[in-house]
């Protein structure tokens, strides 16, 4: 092997650093550079989304994805081996390498924390068009005064694994990290040359008893890890016996380790997802000091790694020493293993080595004697009696990860068996042996970053930028570190400000300290941003989310927020602006909203365009409603446009119903139209109904009086139904007068298709109130389409008083729906009747979805059939969510099962958590199988939306 020896330190000014050839073939020899470290750190963030999104990119993304990556290599590249002399000897170097046919070791030595934190490893030779550490071995050198000889070791190889999970950091998924490594380990295991035993548990006293009963080659730890900038030094969390975290720094760890005889040689720290402590460190601060310390070579993981390439890189790192190979040869055959994985991945570059002296032979390992065991069966260890438990060897036959007796099943598992009541068994998974709280909290996490990972996949930077903020949300309560994170990789600034504005609202109660950092940060951001009315939206948002926990920032920025929407020139888009203020500003500090609201309606005043204009007053009358409704009932009034003016009326007497019904009730009467007055006032029968049903009646009368001379037939009939509607439940002997008054209008009606869509509304409006009528009306229907749907929103709204009625009118309903000769009219009438009998009649109700299923593939539209499917599955999750998970695997198409999946997963979520996390995965992988990049997209960015309900 061929070294090259090469050390970075500072050069005397800011900015410039040292590089000197300590040691090569060809000689030595120093030269100045300039690098920018705190750029390159500031974009770590970047980085680790980049490496993180390769697992699950489409080609046409990853270039762009993979720049990133390259951009920063080159720098790295150019200050560390690409200039002056330094470069020369590093060619030379390699062609003494290959004219000898042997590798090249590149060893770095840094002592400055800003360099270490760096990722060397994605250092790219631009001239030789590759990346040094997948050509040449990458080595992070540690100096120390003494090296231990290599360990003799008979195999096979042993290995103490340690999962650690205490409460009040994310969950880890214990028996799934536990079988990802068996995974890895499957091969050598089988062959005698290596065992894993896991310890019961991760205190440190149960580590001390381990370490002292026997001999241990390698610790495999998979846990948080974090840098103490106070001590400037790395720490592992262990847990304690109260089962929260024991932050343990890495000199106490080497005082641990050296119980053991002899020490072991090798440590792996493995960042799980869920497990990494911060973007700035992972573990480059504990792996160095337990190198100092004594340990021989340390893996670690710079960034957050899939689990697919935490696999690859395990099993290709284990066989290589397991093999007798040097630790150095050993992490390059698990980059090697990793890059087998897609021509995609940048995960290659995550692993990091950190050695002890310049000898990377760790172990000598001697031939297999013959009572070795080869099959690599378990055997047992201390703790338990039980397989697949802490404490077992963990070898072949455990490699299968499937579920073994006694513990739960993972995602896959239960996917697997889920499939399997496909011919009409209910599955016997998540709901019948759910896992622990903690188990699913895990498995819930890793759900997410899952997602996380895909949504970074998007290509459209809008949709990808609000699929992350909701994102930020659903990780909020639980895991605030990573909820900041993904916040911050939101590439649009305004939407990056918004969700950094609702974290901090999120987090202010529990962690006032992080909120006011958080603060900071997005009150930075929003006022970066260029655009005037984009800066005040983000300024808007972050007030009011600030508001009740820090009232006087919240009042510095609204001042400047005011200021710089008043000084944008265009009307409109300063109306605009000042609307989004006023209603940010409405409870917190209505003295200031109505202030700006006053000088929003002049301006608002100024637009040229009518239509224009009466947008912008219909916003900013709504925004002020709750505060001031005198003045927005005179900036509604103030639209030209009769139909605009009377919406926003309309709007306005609904909004203020509750507050101020003797202004609401004059501002319906005021409005010209005789049908939206009517749908006004029956919105206020309805509203005080309960509370003042003498005021309600008197408004009824009015209304019908108003509904009664609408010249059009079609609409007198549609405002008798809906002022019938409204005073049902208080008043039902006037709401079945009203429906009979209203049916001898809807009958005069001369087109038979706006007569059959009238008694259709008659007919829902009286259901629960005359269902005899609502009947009668119904049947009278020729259209069937229009008959079904009458037919099935009597059966939901009589199907609590009167079961077995409507399970008769329901089966009228379906047999009429399935003689509708377009399909997807067919398959939503049937789907309708689903919903509306799901609750009381669950059976029949899933007998109708599953013939609606069988029916879904003649819908030609893969949009309209996704959601009929989707709306079918959804109808009867909650009341037979085995049926619900069974038609799901019906289902061929990607997308539509995408949609479904996360329908269910939503409906589910409350009462079968494990089950509904299953389907979200499934969901997460139909997506991802989707081979349109938009169709994709939209499956991703519907499911980020459904995260917040599957993971509360």
């Amino acid at each position: 092997m061929i070294v090259i020896e090469v050390a970075i330190g500072p050069g005397g000014e800011p900015g410039m650093f040292r590089v000197e050839v300590v040691a090569s073939p060809a000689g030595e020899a120093s030269a100045i550079v300039e690098l920018d470290p705190y750029s390159l750190l500031a974009r770590r963030g970047l980085l680790q989304q980049a490496v993180l999104a390769s697992a699950v990119l489409s080609r046409q993304v990853l270039p762009e994805t993979e720049q990133l990556l390259r951009e920063a290599g080159q720098v790295l590249f150019a200050a560390l081996l690409g200039t002056g002399e330094v470069a020369g000897l590093y060619r030379a170097s390699a062609a003494v390498a290959a004219e000898r046919g042997e590798g090249l070791r590149v060893v770095l030595r840094m002592d400055t924390p800003a360099l270490a934190d760096l990722p060397w490893e994605a250092m790219y030779d631009q001239a030789a068009g590759a990346y040094v550490c997948r050509q040449d071995q990458l080595v992070r050198h540690v100096p120390v005064a003494s090296v231990p000889v290599p360990l003799r070791v008979r195999p096979p190889l042993r290995i103490l694994g340690v999962v650690s999970s205490p409460r009040g950091l994310p969950a880890l998924d214990v028996e799934k990290e536990q079988d990802l490594l068996a995974r890895a380990l499957a091969r050598p295991a089988s062959q005698g040359l290596a065992k894993v035993h896991w310890a019961p548990d991760a205190t440190w006293a149960g580590l001390q008893d381990l370490l002292l009963d026997r001999e241990w080659h390698v610790l495999h730890f998979i846990g948080h890890g974090g840098f103490d900038r106070s001590q400037d030094e790395g720490v592992l969390a262990l847990v304690r016996e109260d089962g929260r975290a024991d932050l343990v720094a890495a000199h106490r760890l080497v005082d641990l380790l050296r119980q053991a005889r002899p020490m072991p040689r090798l440590v792996v720290l493995n960042s799980c997802s869920g497990a990494e402590a911060g973007v700035s460190d992972l573990f480059s601060g504990t792996a160095a000091a337990l190198v100092r310390g004594g340990v021989s070579a340390v893996a670690a993981m710079q960034y957050e790694i899939s689990d697919p390439a935490a696999v690859a890189f395990a099993r290709g790192f284990y066989a290589a020493i397991a093999r007798g190979r040097g630790v150095d040869d050993a992490v390059s055959s698990g980059r090697v293993a990793i890059l087998g994985l897609s021509d995609r991945t940048l995960e290659w570059v995550t692993p990091v080595l950190y050695l002890r002296g310049h000898d990377s032979q760790l172990f000598t390992i001697r031939a297999p004697s013959e009572d070795t065991n080869h099959e690599g069966t378990a055997t047992k260890d201390i703790g338990s009696t039980r397989r697949g438990q802490p404490g077992d060897s963990i070898s072949a036959d455990a490699a299968s990860y499937g579920p073994a007796q006694g513990h739960p099943p993972g995602p896959q598992t239960a996917i697997a068996e889920a499939a399997a009541t496909r011919a009409g068994q209910p599955s016997q998974v998540a709901h019948k042996n759910p896992g622990t709280t903690q188990t699913i909290r895990a498995r819930r996490t890793r759900f997410l970053m899952d997602v996380v990972r895909a949504v970074y996949s998007i290509s459209d930077e809008n949709m990808k930028a609000s699929s992350l903020a909701r994102l930020v949300e659903a990780f909020a309560a639980a895991d605030a570190d990573r909820a900041e994170r993904i916040a911050e990789s939101i590439p649009e600034a305004s939407t990056k400000a918004a969700a950094l504005a609702r974290l901090v609202a999120a987090i202010a109660a529990t962690d006032p300290g992080r909120a006011q950092r958080i603060a900071d940060r997005a009150e930075v951001l929003a006022e970066s941003i260029p655009e005037a009315s984009t800066k005040v939206t983000a300024l808007a948002h972050f007030v009011a989310a600030i508001a009740a926990t820090d009232p006087g920032r919240a009042q510095r920025i609204a001042d400047r927020a005011e200021v710089l929407a008043e000084s944008i020139p265009e009307a409109s888009t300063k109306a605009a602006a000042l609307a989004r203020l006023v209603a940010a500003f409405a409870a917190a500090d209505p003295g200031r909203a109505q202030r700006i609201a006053d000088y929003a309606g002049r301006e608002a005043g100024k637009i040229p365009d009518e239509d224009t204009k009466a947008s912008a007053l219909s916003h900013l009358a709504e925004a002020i409603a709750a505060t001031d409704p005198h003045f927005a009932e005179h900036l509604a009034a103030s639209i030209l446009d009769a139909s605009k003016k009377a919406t926003a009326l309309a709007k306005l007497a609904e909004a203020i119903a509750a507050t101020d019904p003797d202004f609401a009730e004059r501002i319906a009467m005021s409005l010209p139209d005789d049908n939206m007055k009517v749908t006004a006032l029956a919105r206020l029968v309805a509203a005080f109904a309960a509370a003042d049903p003498g005021r309600a009646q008197r408004i009824a009368d009015y209304a019908e009086t108003i509904a009664h001379r609408i010249p059009d037939q079609d609409m007198s009939a549609s405002a008798l139904a809906r002022l019938a509607e409204a005073i049902a439940a208080t008043d039902p002997d006037r709401a079945a007068w009203l429906a009979t008054d209203a049916l001898g209008v809807a009958q005069a009606i001369p087109d038979p298709n706006e007569r059959a869509a009238a008694l259709a509304r008659l007919a829902e409006a009286i259901a629960a109130t005359d269902p005899d009528l609502a009947g009668r009306l119904a049947e009278s229907i020729p259209d069937p389409n229009t008959k079904a749907s009458a037919l099935a929103r009597l059966a939901e709204a009589i199907a609590a008083t009167d079961p077995d009625r409507a399970i008769g009118i329901a089966a009228a309903a379906a047999d009429i729906a399935r003689k509708i000769p377009d399909p997807s009219v067919r398959v939503s009438a049937l789907a309708r009747l689903a919903e509306a009998t799901a609750a009381t009649r669950p059976a029949y109700a899933a007998r109708i979805a599953a013939d609606a299923v069988g029916m879904t593939e003649l819908i030609p539209d893969l949009n309209e059939r996704a959601a009929v499917v989707a709306r079918l599955v959804e109808a009867i999750a909650a009341t037979d969510p085995d049926l619900a998970e069974r038609m799901t695997y019906s289902i061929v198409e990607e997308g539509v099962k995408a949609l479904a999946l996360a329908c269910f997963a939503e409906a589910t979520a409350a009462t079968r958590p494990d089950q509904a996390l299953v389907a979200a995965t499934r969901a997460l992988e139909a997506a991802q199988a989707i081979p349109d990049e938009d169709a994709k997209a939209s499956a991703l960015a519907r499911l980020a939306e459904a995260v917040t309900v599957i993971t509360r």
